[in-house]
């Protein structure tokens, strides 16, 4: 609902997490951040399997996917007709366009059909203590 959306949203600006504070965290995460900025999109607990989340960062539109308890994070516009796939349809086969049905490969951001052509571009995901973690650059 709308106000669990707002609530996620709020959690996300609060766990950025900036070069200079890394080190505050854990030795795995410090390995795996070395050059770029970790994003903290908020606890897995709240993306339900099946559930999609959008959101902004900076210029990006990101979304994240629970597929089967897998998350994913994928540029959130589709490359065909810049529709917002936080609105599409989540399928084992990827996440569906709402304007033109192209489905996009969660993994490697591929689409399996037309009329889409171009990939969307996807994120690493890594999950921490039960915080999801997006590598933005």
């Amino acid at each position: 609902n709308n106000e669990d959306q707002t609530e996620f949203q709020k959690e996300l600006q609060e766990c950025i997490v900036p070069s200079a504070e890394i080190e505050a965290y854990p030795m795995s995460l410090i390995l795996w951040a070395t050059f770029l900025l970790l994003l903290c999109a908020g606890s897995i607990q709240k993306l339900g399997k099946g559930e999609l989340f959008g959101f902004d960062y900076d210029d990006k539109k990101i979304l994240l996917a629970n597929l089967n308890g897998k998350i994913y994070a994928t540029d959130r516009i589709c490359t065909h007709a810049e529709a917002d796939l936080s609105n599409g349809f989540l399928t084992e086969e990827g996440i569906t366009c709402p304007l033109h049905l192209s489905v996009f490969n969660l993994e490697t951001g591929m689409p399996q059909n037309p009329p889409a052509e171009k990939p969307l571009r996807t994120y690493n995901v890594k999950i921490e203590q039960n915080e999801i973690y997006i590598e933005v650059d």
